[in-house]
């Protein structure tokens, strides 16, 4: 935790460097080394949630507390007020947001449920928790995206040689169709598993059973050629 804050929290996305605080930091889009805003949202205590929008910031490393400090320069903090149809808001030009490094303050991580606990459930329910149901599928798609990108690897052969007349822009448009294709099947197989309509092993794997089919063809089809 320490190293992802003072070595620098990454750029354009939103880290989580611990539970409940998440840190957006925004750049130049002219100069990308410059920063320019930093955008946090500090849940760490329910009763007090806040937003706080800073147009810089520093980190301060504090070894004897084991903490670190984000310093925010010029900025502003909105958070809950008392009353239900009001909220406060402060300006700073200066302020230090401590972020101890404890781990054991933020409580034990939630592991993932277990395929047995998983099988459980649905049995008790008939196979129809939709819940349980995507979170096994989940526990599937595990092996079935690591096998996926063995399988979009050799179809890439077939698929360069048929479409090599297009030119290097007709190339790059197969390669992205096939790529939305491959993500359009895991949608709509998600969509089906949630559905009741197909199992979650068969919503991990079909996506993958059908690329796997269309390779087996085209490389047919070029034994032919």
């Amino acid at each position: 935790l320490r190293d992802i804050l003072t070595l620098g929290l990454e750029k354009g996305v939103f880290n989580e460097p611990v539970p409940k605080l998440v840190v957006y930091v925004a750049q130049d889009q002219h100069e990308p080394a410059r920063m320019r805003g930093i955008f946090i949202s500090d849940e760490r205590n329910p009763s007090e949630s806040r937003l706080i929008v800073a147009s810089d910031y520093q980190v301060l490393p504090d070894a004897r507390q084991d903490r670190i400090s984000l310093r925010l320069l010029s900025g502003s903090i909105h958070s809950k007020s008392p009353e239900l149809d009001e909220y406060e808001q402060g300006s700073f030009s200066r302020y230090d947001l401590p972020v101890p490094l404890d781990r054991n303050l933020y409580g034990p991580v939630r592991e993932r449920p277990s395929r047995e606990a998983l099988l459980e459930r649905l049995e008790q329910t008939s196979w129809k928790d939709t819940g349980a149901r995507r979170r096994l599928m989940e526990l599937y798609k595990d092996l079935a995206f690591p096998i996926a990108a063995l399988l979009l690897g050799p179809l890439g052969v077939p698929v360069g040689i048929l479409s090599r007349r297009t030119g290097r822009i007709g190339g790059f448009a197969v390669g992205v169709m096939v790529v939305v294709t491959y993500y359009m099947l895991n949608v709509l197989c998600d969509f089906l598993v949630v559905t009741l309509v197909m199992p979650p092993f068969a919503g991990a794997w079909v996506p993958n059973f059908i690329f796997l089919a269309i390779t087996i063809l085209l490389f047919s089809r070029l034994a032919r050629l």
